[in-house]
């Protein structure tokens, strides 16, 4: 009698295994890809000429900045190599000598471009892809700059795009 009951407890086990292996699974995967933006800039030369004072000179010059897509992109402008600072006034220089002048973000000379902490302000935009999105750049050399000495006044910016 014990056999008999053994064997129906196999078979029912055997069953249930074989019954839990006919189910279905749906698992599920992503697919993904990151656009990336990629971006050049080009700036002028800002070049307030050959002048005998250098007292409040003014002049502009055209920058771009090109990316392959769309996306926010930050352009901040370093202090410069001649001396000075964005926020209390940058240097251009000839040897010791320097000439003090700023960045500006308009025309009017208002908001002083850095790189955005100490009074500056820097350039956001939303890119336009493969388009030449454009920063002008003004600058003014400051008051009571004449007796200076003759010779090339220089200072070089870095300009730093963020995207």
């Amino acid at each position: 009698m014990h056999r008999k009951l053994v064997f129906p407890a196999l078979v029912a086990a055997t069953l249930a295994i074989g019954s839990a292996g006919a189910g279905t699974l749906s698992p599920t995967f992503v697919v993904q890809v990151a656009i990336q933006n990629s971006c050049l800039a080009s700036f002028a030369t800002v070049d307030f000429g050959t002048v005998t004072d250098a007292s409040s000179l003014s002049n502009s010059a055209a920058g771009s900045v090109t990316c392959t897509n769309v996306g926010p992109v930050t352009v901040t402008f370093g202090n410069g190599t001649g001396g000075g600072t964005a926020a209390a006034g940058r240097k251009m220089a000839n040897g010791a000598n320097t000439i003090t002048y700023n960045l500006y973000k308009e025309v009017a000379h208002t908001n002083i471009l850095g790189d955005g902490p100490g009074g500056t302000v820097n350039a956001n935009f939303t890119s336009v892809a493969a388009t030449a999105n454009p920063i002008t750049v003004y600058g003014l050399t400051a008051a009571a700059q004449s007796g200076k000495p003759t010779g090339l006044y220089q200072d070089t910016i870095t300009v730093t795009v963020g995207f």
